[in-house]
C-alpha cells in the first residue's frame, strides 16, 4: 500500500520512510493499527490521498483507510 500512495504522489519527502520504520518496530498487531490510524489522518485531507482512494482497488469503502 505505501509503495501504491508514494506512486499517487501521496507522500512528502520521508514520509513512506517513516511510516515503514514504524511497520518494522511494531511487535503487535495494535501497534500496527496504530501505525494504519496515524498514516489516516496525516494524509486524509490531501487531494492526492483522495484521489488515490477513488481510483484504487483499495477503494472508499476498504478498512485500510477506516481508523
Amino acid at each position: 500500500m505505501v509503495e501504491a500512495l508514494g506512486d499517487h504522489g501521496v507522500f512528502r519527502p520521508g514520509e513512506a520512510e517513516a511510516w515503514f520504520e514504524g511497520v518494522e518496530e511494531a511487535e503487535h498487531l495494535s501497534e500496527l493499527m496504530m501505525c494504519n490510524e496515524a498514516l489516516v489522518e496525516a494524509l486524509g485531507d490531501r487531494e492526492s490521498f483522495q484521489q488515490f482512494r477513488e481510483q484504487t482497488d483499495f477503494g472508499t469503502e476498504s478498512s485500510v483507510f477506516s481508523p
